[in-house]
């Protein structure tokens, strides 16, 4: 058990480092920081770190859905494929599906559109340029990021819930 505490604790201090470099990089040169790619050669642990940049909540998820079964790390593709990491992946599971992890993977497993209009909404709403993309296999990189007045746009808006997650915090379609 304190050997499986220490490795945790390991793996947590380094998101916790890579975080606050990535954060300080970005805003000392006050521009948009590419996302890191998953390599071939990348370990299962490296991909997790990737996908969560630094957010536990992220790693979490990232983590029990790939010690589950195989089928897994399909749903961490398809994360990666809709450009979905970090913040984001936390703001679908938590927002958007109301903390239902089943559905959370369900809707990342369909690509699902209103979740990911919910990702980017909330995360214009905390600055992030980050865009989520339903993936159609367009994979350019000026299409990963909004625009200032595309973030300024979606500010305004109002993210859905998923209609199961409504339904169980007892609320409208729209939070």
């Amino acid at each position: 058990m304190q050997h499986l505490f220490k490795n945790f604790f390991k793996f947590f201090l380094k998101f916790a480092v890579d975080k606050q470099k990535s954060k300080m990089y970005n805003d000392a040169i006050g521009e948009k920081m590419e996302r890191k790619e998953i390599q071939p050669k990348d370990t299962a642990e490296d991909i997790i770190l990737k996908m969560a940049e630094g957010v536990p909540g992220a790693s979490v998820l990232l983590s029990n859905v790939v010690k589950t079964n195989i089928s897994g790390w399909f749903r961490v593709m398809d994360l990666d494929s809709m450009n979905i990491r970090g913040s984001q992946i936390w703001l679908g599971y938590k927002d958007y599906c109301g903390e239902n992890l089943d559905l959370f993977w369900d809707c990342v497993k369909k690509h699902d559109e209103k979740m990911i209009e919910a990702i980017n909404i909330l995360s214009a709403k905390m600055g992030d340029r980050d865009k989520a993309v339903k993936n159609d296999g367009d994979t350019q990189k000026d299409k990963l990021f909004f625009s200032k007045q595309e973030l300024e746009k979606l500010k305004k808006q109002t993210a859905p819930v998923h209609p199961e997650a409504a339904k169980k915090q007892g609320q409208s379609f729209m939070a």
